[in-house]
């Protein structure tokens, strides 16, 4: 029934535009906006393949899966910062804060894609100054465990600046929920879904383009203590 329930979920989604046409074909290359958010801010669900993270001492992997934020003691507040070196000189940095609320955590946050200068010159090619790309997502979320099951809901904020007078915003919800081990019959299998970047097409110069949308499903199965496939 879950199942059929997100798949029922994603074809509202694809009904209500918020995929570009030809989805899931080449014809939908390089047509969506404000790429940066295919970037995973939690670098041990990077290290794992992208995958969904689901641990309680890895909060800025609630960027992608919000029902990370319900992860540990959820009486306690968190407070994370991290940062890494991409290729071509990019830096990514992250921010997150939780606060319990009514047995959950009410989470703000931030996600940042900082990228060098660029010279810009004239049609004369003498240099007239230089650009800063900058990319930036800020996030305000919930997050619920209740008997185990966890659950989490975000609503984003997007800005991009790609160019001299040109940038653009967007506003995107994520969601996720985690069955852990011990949830199915076989206390060994746990599993998830998350779906990021949901809404309204991004605005830039007017002119509007798709979300980068995501849809990830992790089935997790305990091997032995030490072991997770």
């Amino acid at each position: 029934r879950v199942l059929v329930a997100i798949l029922l979920a994603a074809c509202a989604f694809a009904q209500a535009g918020f995929l570009p046409d030809g989805a899931f074909s080449d014809q939908a290359r390089g047509t969506a906006a404000v790429s940066f958010l295919k970037l995973n801010p939690s670098a041990r669900g990077s290290a794992l393949g992208d995958s969904l993270s689901m641990s309680s001492s890895d909060p800025a992997g609630g960027f992608r899966m919000p029902a990370a934020f319900a992860g540990g003691n959820a009486e306690k507040p968190f407070f994370t910062i991290g940062s890494s070196l991409l290729p071509e000189d990019l830096m990514q940095a992250s921010f997150f804060y939780g606060h319990p609320l009514r047995r959950g955590r009410i989470v703000f946050g931030t996600h940042e894609l900082l990228q060098p200068a660029l010279d810009l010159y004239d049609v004369y090619g003498s240099k007239t100054g230089d650009f800063r790309p900058w990319d930036g997502s800020f996030l305000i979320g919930y997050a619920q465990a209740p008997r185990g099951i966890a659950w989490g809901t975000a609503l984003t904020y997007s800005q991009s600046k790609i160019g001299p007078g040109i940038s653009g915003s967007a506003l995107a919800a994520n969601a996720g929920v985690n069955f852990p081990f011990g949830y199915f019959s076989d206390p060994n299998m746990s599993l998830a879904f998350a779906l990021n970047n949901v809404g309204p097409e991004a605005q830039i110069q007017n002119k509007s383009y798709p979300l980068p949308m995501r849809a990830q499903t992790a089935l997790g199965y305990r091997m032995g203590p030490r072991a997770t496939a």
